[in-house]
């Protein structure tokens, strides 16, 4: 009849309302399913990437302790470097002002000698002149008020400039003062050189201390100058200047992977919580 056939109508309807309604909710889940299994295979990759990065970081850290510990030790060697500087410029001092001692006691002697040579002169001369003033008094047959004698065949002349006692006194004066100064000038001359010696030596012990590759070898000490260490210093400073400027580099860069590590650990474990 037609009533059981617009009810048999109505329920293929329903049916294949219900059949459309599932077959969209398979295909919703299906897509739902297919975007979840992307995003799992890119999760995947992501840790995977992730894991391969930090494990090339692995040593970021380490790196960085290590670096820190070059950085520091550079550091006290440039130190040590710029007293050695400063101990080779206090011995070019101390030799500078040995050579100066040196030559005042040279100017000191010199002058010296002048002061005895014009003093004996003097005193010479006076010496004569008062035997040639004497001689002038002695008669023939007279006793000579010295000797006794009698008889005077070779008196003494008068020089034409006799040098009086003040004159001779002023240049006795003069000898001891130069005397005095000679001893003060070679006294001052000692110290000045044992001070040196001594620089020089306090040089040589740091600059083998601090550079025994530089200034010994098997056979012996290597020669020190002043110009030599200078080259030294120069070469070794610019060596380390180097080497601080790539060590600073590292550090920068060890800071860098340790910051990076951190945080892809940190997206490591967002990732994980995703991917459960």
């Amino acid at each position: 009849t037609l009533g059981a056939a617009e009810q048999a109508e109505r329920q293929r309807q329903e049916v294949a309302g219900e059949l459309a309604k599932a077959r969209s909710t398979a295909q919703l889940e299906s897509a739902k399913a297919s975007t979840r299994r992307k995003t799992l295979e890119a999760l995947d990759a992501a840790l995977t990437a992730s894991e391969a990065e930090l494990a090339a970081l692995a040593d970021a850290d380490t790196r960085r302790v290590e670096l820190e510990a070059e950085a520091a030790r550079l550091a006290q060697r440039e130190t040590a470097l710029n007293e050695l500087a400063r101990s080779l410029t206090e011995c070019q001092h101390r030799n500078t002002a040995a050579r100066t001692a040196q030559e005042a006691y040279r100017q000191a002697a010199g002058r010296q000698t002048e002061a005895h040579s014009t003093r004996d002169t003097l005193e010479r001369a006076f010496l004569d002149a008062q035997a040639g003033l004497l001689a002038q008094t002695l008669e023939e047959g007279a006793a000579c008020p010295v000797c006794g004698s009698t008889h005077h065949p070779a008196k003494a002349q008068l020089p034409c400039t006799a040098p009086t006692q003040v004159q001779v006194d002023a240049a006795k004066q003069e000898a001891e003062t130069a005397d005095a100064l000679a001893q003060n000038a070679s006294a001052a001359a000692q110290s000045a050189n044992a001070a040196a010696e001594e620089a020089r030596r306090s040089l040589r012990r740091d600059a083998e201390d601090l550079l025994p590759e530089r200034f010994t070898a098997p056979d012996g000490p290597v020669q020190l100058t002043f110009k030599g260490m200078s080259a030294v210093l120069t070469e070794e400073t610019a060596a380390l200047h180097t080497a601080q400027a790539e060590c600073t580099a590292a550090l920068r860069r060890a800071a860098t992977d340790c910051t990076r590590r951190a945080t892809l650990e940190a997206d490591r474990q967002t990732l994980s919580l995703i991917h459960i």
